[in-house]
């Protein structure tokens, strides 16, 4: 039985790191039973090839840090490879240590080549790999910028903010994130507009009787909604009022009919008042309401 270690730089695989700090992580692979030829990056996808030389049935062990590879989905979770031995799917077992991965894998005699590859594109023009070293950096407490991002390789509805930030899309294509008290002035000024967002009580002016908002979900495409989760203390009301700017009927547009209120799923009764640039509804709950939904009326 042969033992072959293989310690290689990133220069020499053609693969660059992500910042200067992580330049010096090296992917180690361990082969009993054969020798390894040389091994590297295969695509942008983050499939990785090694090529090999088996003279019995063997083993590869390959260490692989998260600088230099790893996949992951838009939550960091990892993600498994699938892996090929000369383009037949084989078993193989991982496990994870502190920021890399060890794949392990069973060789047979005069196998060639193992191919890891990635499971396709986490998102339309998003790649597990991409998203593997954003969250590679973020669990270093490094939360790339939107631009940064950008040029990771997302795409602009790839984009990810803090839990603290919302994310607004201005002219240009491009996207920023900003605080949920600064986004109302950037979306009623113009500047900027978004699709959907979840921001907590306070941020629609409100007054709220024998309760509280808990949360508020905005879908404002032009089918959109507005989500409010409430804690009734009894039977009580809520009167909430949004601009028009963010959230209107189109009055240009025969196919906008109204709006319907929701209370745990089921239609309700609502009053409303309105003036030029905002919308006030006035809505009863009762004590062990927990939803209301106030919804756009519309055909598509």
């Amino acid at each position: 039985m042969r033992l072959v270690w293989a310690v290689l730089p990133l220069a020499a695989l053609g693969i660059v790191g992500i910042s200067e700090s992580y330049a010096e992580e090296e992917i180690s692979v361990l082969v009993f039973g054969g020798e390894l030829l040389n091994f590297g990056q295969l695509d942008e996808l983050g499939s990785m090839v090694f090529n090999i030389h088996m003279q019995s049935d063997g083993s590869l062990i390959a260490e692989l840090p998260y600088s230099v590879w790893h996949l992951a989905d838009f939550e960091c979770k990892p993600v498994s490879p699938l892996v090929l031995i000369d383009g037949a799917e084989a078993r193989f077992v991982e496990y994870f240590e502190k920021n890399k991965r060890i794949i392990t894998i069973n060789v047979e005699d005069g196998s060639k080549e193992i191919l890891l590859l990635s499971s396709g594109p986490a998102a339309p023009h998003t790649t597990y790999l991409m998203y593997g070293k954003f969250c590679f950096l973020k669990e270093q407490g490094v939360f790339l910028s939107p631009k940064k991002q950008l040029d990771l390789g997302f795409m602009f509805h790839d984009v990810q903010c803090k839990d603290s930030l919302v994310k607004v899309f201005k002219i240009r294509n491009q996207y920023v994130c900003v605080k949920h008290s600064s986004m109302i002035q950037l979306l009623l000024r113009g500047w900027a507009s978004t699709n959907s967002f979840e921001i907590t009580d306070g941020f629609f002016e409100h007054k709220i009787e024998n309760g509280k908002i808990t949360s508020i979900k905005a879908d404002l495409t032009r089918c959109g909604f507005i989500d409010l989760r409430i804690q009734p203390e009894d039977d009580g009301s809520i009167a909430i009022t949004i601009p028009k700017k963010i959230f209107d009927l189109q009055p240009t547009d025969r196919m906008d009919l109204g709006f319907m209120v929701l209370v745990d799923g089921k239609q309700v009764d609502y009053k409303e008042t309105e003036d030029v640039t905002q919308r006030t509804f006035i809505i009863d709950f009762e004590k062990d309401s927990k939803t209301i939904e106030i919804a756009k009326i519309c055909l598509i």
